[in-house]
């Protein structure tokens, strides 16, 4: 790896103009999530609605890094591998009823780490280092629930399936941490510290949009529900600047499963409607 070169004022000022479009443009979507949830919500009464605290695990990993950072056989003997992360996640949720109907709209604002690892391993020289990629999200999944199993009462439970968007703001778009070892390390490389910022410079991580879709089950009686989601990425979540290390520009998307288990401590169900029947006169 070569330790010397940097991206220049007007490339990084270039790349920062197209990362601060791309930012507004996916805020820009969200804003449109945020007024259809409202829209949908104005359409019903303030019945029906639950808030969750939920809370749980996540395995993710980001594709196709691997010929981002080595897009050519540059050696001879050696390996290049991707690796999954486990990571947790957590945060609100609001499930809001849809009147007259088996179906809910769900959103949710979650914390999450998400990423990946690479790990290289020159055989023939015997020289081995490991990349992370450490991003942490704030996710704000927007998802149409529907419960197949349920008529249409007071209070939908139950086994329920959903899809919908999801934008994830990246709030550690520089979070790589390397590490290397092996007898086969060159002093021309400098520290794992110095390559590590030199990646920090080169690799930018993105925000992220994509589709959610969702399997669940609401205990009514309890208040909890169990969530198993997967997320499909859409957009490319690493950008790489101009570098010496000949790493290209890849679509690199990310994909992730997640299981939640969540709480409700406020909720709102519809009022239930009495009839009354009056005996005749005799």
């Amino acid at each position: 790896m070569n330790t010397k070169a940097l991206p220049s004022p007007l490339s990084r000022f270039h790349n920062t103009y197209i990362q601060g479009h791309f930012v507004n443009y996916a805020l820009f979507k969200l804003l449109i999530f945020f007024s259809l949830f409202t829209d949908c919500a104005h359409a019903q009464t303030f019945d029906g609605v639950r808030v969750s605290i939920k809370g749980g695990a996540l395995y993710s990993g980001i594709n196709d890094l691997q010929t981002t950072i080595l897009s050519e056989p540059f050696f001879l003997n050696y390996s290049l591998n991707g690796e999954k992360k486990i990571g947790y996640t957590g945060g609100l949720g609001v499930n809001w009823e849809l009147k007259n109907s088996i179906a809910s709209l769900n959103l949710d604002i979650l914390y999450a780490q998400q990423g990946s690892d690479l790990l290289f391993n020159n055989l023939e020289k015997d020289f081995n280092y490991k990349m992370q990629f450490n991003y942490r999200y704030l996710n704000f999944p927007l998802m149409i629930k529907v419960y197949p199993f349920e008529k249409v009462h007071d209070g939908l439970h139950g086994f329920n399936v959903g899809a919908g968007p999801q934008f994830g703001l990246n709030l550690s778009p520089e979070n790589i941490i390397y590490t290397s070892d092996g007898p086969g390390k060159l002093p021309a490389f400098g520290t794992d510290l110095e390559q590590q910022q030199q990646l920090r410079n080169v690799l930018k991580g993105q925000n992220n949009f994509g589709l959610n879709f969702h399997l669940g089950y609401d205990f009514g009686g309890a208040g909890l529900n169990l969530e198993f989601q997967y997320h499909h990425g859409l957009s490319d979540i690493v950008q790489t600047e101009a570098n010496a290390y000949n790493f290209i520009e890849n679509k690199n998307t990310n994909n992730t499963f997640q299981f939640t288990l969540g709480w409700e401590f406020l909720s709102s169900y519809p009022k239930k409607r009495l009839l009354i029947i009056r005996k005749p006169r005799s």
